[in-house]
């Protein structure tokens, strides 16, 4: 079967073109190898792998902290959808763009010039602006329509992340702008990555649009890499701030086969795209196979019951930080320097 997913790393371009539905492993590997050498802001990006059920594939640098930057998006709409469902708030309600709220965002370099001085946009508007273009007027706008100001929604967010065992994240924002008492770890995006995903199921698939009309008719293009270049990338969310680095959090499926990934920290957006790319190819032609006798693959029986409890709103048994063990083992000559160069994974 001839796919196009082949990409061409180094300048960072593009070059897609008829190729087998997943690059060689050995391939894969050594260009996410090259990705997590680099360096930005004196640490390296952390990479991380999970299958659909919560099962840790690969980790890497996941101990660090991070400031979230747009991965907050997630955690924000998780508030705006439990809005919408108990009727607080509605799509089609008009929600106001204040002058302070323009002065706090500042000149956004990616705002769609139709959308510099409007004053109102519909909340289903704002939503699709807030993550497809990671916009951070509507974020801002839809947590004071809901709560009244930033930082009364800031706590419920925070309160929705500790409602789902995210409990290394701190909220001070809603659009995840630097701020120093606000961060976050690798394992708790990824939480809030795969909660999105099962318990809002309908909700979620504005996460993985590649374009949508705005409310003139005019086309808006996601600036996410992940999703505008993997053909089975099915959500994702992209961000970045001069101090946090460039992130990607997503998900992709091929075939039944699912898996979680996620990059923080890497020095240039088409790093962390680039990283997910790679890491998908090498968790869906690894899924569910057992590590080697470390333990066999899930039954699909035992599989729906574990994704059923990741759509349950209580805290997630099944996401636990990996152990060594867990980590895949690699087999190709980069295997010595990926394995042994895992530095402080969490026990």
């Amino acid at each position: 079967m001839q796919e196009i997913s082949r990409r061409v790393f180094g300048k960072g371009l593009l070059a897609l073109g008829a190729a087998n539905v997943f690059c060689p492993e050995a391939e894969a590997l050594e260009r996410l190898s090259t990705i997590e050498r680099t360096r930005y802001a004196g640490r390296y990006p952390a990479t991380l792998i999970a299958e659909d059920d919560g099962r840790i594939l690969r980790a890497r640098n996941i101990d660090q902290y991070f400031y979230p930057a747009s991965l907050m998006k997630v955690a924000s709409m998780m508030v705006v959808f439990d809005a919408l469902r108990a009727g607080k708030i509605k799509l089609d309600d008009m929600i106001e763009i204040t002058a302070e709220i323009t002065e706090l965002v500042g000149d956004e370099e990616w705002r769609p010039s139709r959308f510099v001085g409007v004053k109102e946009m519909s909340v289903d508007e704002a939503i699709h602006l807030a993550v497809i273009k990671s916009m951070n007027e509507p974020m801002i706008a839809l947590a004071c329509h809901i709560a009244g100001d930033e930082q009364s929604f800031a706590a419920l967010v925070e309160a929705k992340l500790r409602s789902i065992g995210c409990n290394d994240t701190t909220v001070r924002n809603s659009n995840g702008y630097d701020h120093p008492e606000q961060k976050t770890t690798p394992m708790d995006m990824l939480k809030a990555m795969q909660h999105m995903r099962f318990a809002y199921a309908e909700e979620s698939q504005v996460f993985g649009l590649r374009s949508f009309r705005d409310s003139s008719g005019e086309k808006q293009k996601t600036n996410n890499r992940f999703l505008l270049y993997y053909p089975y990338a099915k959500i994702a969310k992209t961000g970045s701030t001069d101090d946090a680095g460039c992130h990607n959090d997503g998900y992709a499926e091929h075939n039944g086969k699912g898996v979680f990934v996620l990059t923080m920290g890497a020095p240039y957006a088409r790093y962390a795209a680039d990283a997910n790319h790679r890491m998908s190819d090498i968790g869906i032609a690894r899924y569910g196979r057992a590590m080697e006798g470390l333990e066999a693959p899930r039954s699909s029986e035992e599989r729906a019951k574990v994704i059923a409890a990741l759509s349950d709103p209580s805290p997630n048994p099944f996401i636990q930080r990996p152990r060594q063990p867990d980590i895949v083992p690699f087999v190709n000559e980069f295997q010595r320097d990926l394995v042994n160069g895992l530095n402080a994974v969490i026990p």
